[in-house]
């Protein structure tokens, strides 16, 4: 087995996206409407043993995002496709929440694996932006940035406050903000890394990696 690939399945940090990657890679496009048995079996044959699970959950995760809507429409879905790409397993009926960073990597992973199409101007559901807003608000984020600019915060209670007060609320939520920017440009460049190490077999995750490629190159200002 590839050493490159060995690795990228035993680290607990790889991204969902790149182990999609390879198991396209080796299962053809077909594989992505295999049930998760079947799923199973196939990524067990490429790496000549059992995937961790948590990997094996990150797949799963990645191949709902790349072959479905679900993180866009449903809020419950949403919180199960991401706490299971972020490494913490699938646990269906469960109220388990992402924090803001990994929910908002979750995104950053599902518009570059199932980007809308260009007139759908707004994929996401009020739903889940609701859902992203409570997140926000629960980690002291009353200005999201970035990907989670679509975010809907509940509405705020009239509270007075002074000047010092005002001050320090606004700076921890910048900072919570950029902390969260941060965790996600580091994914994106971990992303990046993995995808340049990924040695294709076959034609068949061509078309996935060069667009991942296209929309991981830096933009020009």
């Amino acid at each position: 087995m590839d050493e490159v690939l060995h690795h990228l399945w035993m680290d607990p940090e790889a991204t969902a996206t790149a182990l999609l990657i390879s198991y396209v890679d080796h299962a053809g496009d077909k594989g992505l409407g295999f049930d998760p048995e079947a799923i199973f079996y196939e990524v067990r044959d490429m790496l000549g043993g059992e995937p961790p699970e948590i990997a094996f959950d990150k797949l799963l995760a990645a191949i709902t995002l790349n072959t479905t809507d679900y993180a866009f429409k449903s809020s419950q879905r949403f919180m199960i496709i991401s706490v299971a790409a972020n490494g913490g397993g699938f646990h269906p009926g469960c109220e388990e929440c992402p924090d803001a960073a990994e929910a908002a990597w979750t995104l950053t992973e599902s518009l570059l694996l199932s980007p809308p199409e260009r007139n759908d101007h707004h994929p996401v559901s009020p739903e889940v932006c609701h859902l992203l807003g409570r997140i926000c608000e629960e980690e002291g984020i009353f200005h999201p940035t970035d990907v989670l600019r679509i975010a809907i915060l509940p509405p705020r209670p009239s509270m007075e406050y002074d000047d010092e007060s005002a001050s320090t609320t606004l700076s921890l939520s910048s900072h919570r903000a950029r902390e969260v920017s941060d965790f996600v440009k580091q994914k994106l460049h971990r992303l990046a890394d993995e995808v340049g190490s990924i040695s294709l077999r076959s034609g068949d995750a061509r078309d996935l990696i060069d667009r991942l490629k296209l929309n991981l190159r830096p933009k020009s200002d």
